[in-house]
């Protein structure tokens, strides 16, 4: 009882700072992370094993944009940083319907693993610090600085599973389905890779950059459509 499709959705990350590190101190925000959310779509398989458990596997690719901004009192430094992860995105899991196969409208719920293989990474940061060059008229001067298309794949895991688990409804039409479900995912390890933490010299020495914990918390709300490779039997009337 094979079937396939599609799920275009809607996702809405979260990259959590769950232990920070910083260079310079008494920094005034908290290292927290903005995100952006996007639209993508991934294929999908299904198959249903039995009557009301069925086993899947989605694919596609999972991009994270995000930054953050760090700032020193009196502003005599600031530092932005954005970051672009590219990922080739693997759900495996179970889903378990509440009723029988003949029944058009059906609802389960959802539970797996997501798996993120890293493709790219690119980093960008802008520094700006204040250099006194004149401390009895308190004089100083603004300092740019800045690096472009840093390639930061090799402070990230190149490997990141999460637990998901959700629910969602599909209605049938003959062979065709079309539905809705909603997912939350939970990474299990950080995003950071936590052995390169502190080998990004050069990083860390020019633009007192150094990475902090991060896990991915996100949630998509999807449109599924499917099609169905096996005929439905229809439920035994009675006489």
């Amino acid at each position: 009882k094979l079937s396939f499709g599609i799920r275009p959705h809607y996702s809405r990350p979260n990259v959590m700072v769950t232990r920070s590190y910083q260079v310079m101190p008494d920094i005034i925000n908290d290292s927290q992370f903005e995100t952006d959310d996007f639209f993508n779509t991934n294929f999908l398989l299904e198959y249903r094993a039995i009557e009301k458990i069925s086993f899947f596997a989605d694919a596609g690719y999972f991009s994270i944009n995000f930054s953050r901004a760090l700032e020193l009192k009196d502003s005599i430094w600031k530092m932005t940083s954005t970051e672009v992860l590219r990922y080739f995105q693997l759900d495996i899991g179970n889903k378990f319907y509440f009723l029988k196969s003949q029944k058009k409208l059906n609802f389960y719920l959802m539970g797996g693993f997501s798996n993120l293989y890293l493709k790219k990474s690119i980093l960008n940061i802008d520094q700006e610090k204040k250099i006194v060059t004149d401390l009895f008229e308190n004089k100083n001067i603004l300092v740019k600085n800045f690096e472009n298309d840093y390639s930061s794949k090799s402070l990230r895991n190149s490997y990141v599973v999460s637990i998901l688990f959700g629910a969602g409804a599909t209605y049938r039409i003959n062979n065709f389905g079309v539905g809705f479900d909603l997912r939350t995912y939970i990474s299990v390890n950080t995003l950071n890779d936590r052995t390169y933490r502190f080998k990004a010299d050069r990083l860390i020495k020019e633009y007192s950059y150094i990475d902090s914990d991060t896990r991915l918390v996100k949630s998509d709300f999807s449109l599924v459509f499917t099609y169905l490779l096996y005929k439905v039997k229809k439920k035994p009337t009675k006489d």
